[in-house]
């Protein structure tokens, strides 16, 4: 074999390897980011969202209770009320919710499942305090057990929900997270195409030095589909990770407006704004992750870019080396 057909088979050869480098490369740091975008989307969200709204429609149906049954008047006119029913019976929705899209796992789904026991403890000393008409002492000592159940430090409904807010957010700065990892996948990512570029414009100018051609037309559209891939899909990944940082700051911003445990119209006020406040972030968040979907979908595309480049480079280095082998000793 002649020295210069040694040279194209170990060019066709690099250019081969660093084609399939880079493309594993690009997949693996594609997928990192974009890998997360579903779940934070369709899970991690909704059900932050869902016991914030939870939290929310238990401070309102506590207010809504406390101020119908502390007057012994309204409490024989109204019982609990409207309001108090419509809060519980959104409370238990939304519990529901969280609990069937669960994120923080087999401790979360415990403390989903303990929360709910705690609930009903709760509607049973409201009802209670509804049955005690005739006595005040007895309907307000059963108003405070609620009170209790609901806002006690640490092992209240408030406390507990609290710690699964915390679990989530964790579950939520992972998937947020441009790590070391992510940034060595796409440290490495640039240096393959860029490697495999070099390759190919360095072939490029071999094969016109010695086969008098100005262009080789395969090698150049391989070079060409590299430029057209590789920008895009980085500036894809930023946008899905901006994205992302952005719905995390609106998570958190719900989550931090917590209405104080009290139940007077004020505070009741408060759990309002803060109620719709979610509904805000709600619509927010879905504004934000609204194009990650097919950018996500990108994924499946990127090996079929690099079987692409590959036959691109077969199809532009085969035909030299095999007019070498038999034209040219």
């Amino acid at each position: 074999m002649s020295t210069t057909r040694r040279s194209l088979v170990r060019r066709r050869s690099a250019l081969l390897g660093l084609t399939a480098a880079a493309v594993l490369l690009l997949l693996a740091a594609y997928a990192q980011v974009h890998g997360d975008s579903g779940p934070l989307r369709n899970g991690t969200a909704p059900v932050i969202l869902d016991v914030a709204a939870a939290e929310t429609s238990l401070y309102l149906a506590n207010s809504a209770a406390a101020t119908s049954l502390r007057d012994a008047d309204t409490a024989s006119l109204v019982g609990t009320g409207e309001e108090y029913r419509t809060q519980i019976s959104a409370a238990g929705e939304n519990l529901a919710r969280a609990a069937e899209g669960n994120v923080a796992g087999e401790p979360g789904l415990q403390t989903l499942h303990t929360v709910n026991g705690l609930v009903s403890t709760y509607t049973t000393w409201i009802e209670s305090a509804d049955q005690a008409q005739g006595d005040q002492r007895l309907r307000l000592a059963c108003l405070a057990y609620a009170d209790s159940t609901l806002n006690r430090p640490d092992s209240g409904i408030i406390a507990r929900l609290e710690v699964l807010q915390a679990q989530q957010r964790q579950v939520l700065a992972r998937q947020v997270s441009f790590g070391s990892l992510a940034t060595l996948c796409w440290s490495a990512t640039a240096a393959a195409f860029l490697a495999l570029g070099w390759v190919l414009v360095d072939t490029q100018l071999f094969l016109r030095r010695r086969f008098r051609r100005r262009l080789n037309p395969w090698l150049l559209a391989a070079t060409a589909l590299l430029l057209l891939v590789l920008p895009p899909l980085a500036v894809f990944t930023a946008q899905v990770h901006g994205a992302m940082q952005h719905s995390q700051q609106s998570l958190d911003r719900v989550i931090a407006a917590e209405p104080p445990p009290a139940s007077d119209a004020d505070d009741a006020d408060e759990a309002d704004l803060i109620g719709r406040r979610i509904r805000g972030t709600t619509q927010e968040v879905r504004a934000y992750m609204g194009g990650t979907a097919w950018r996500a979908d990108l994924t499946v595309a990127i090996p079929l870019v690099g079987v692409l480049v590959v036959a691109l480079v077969v199809a532009g280095m085969q035909p030299r080396i095999a007019e070498y082998r038999f034209g040219r000793r």
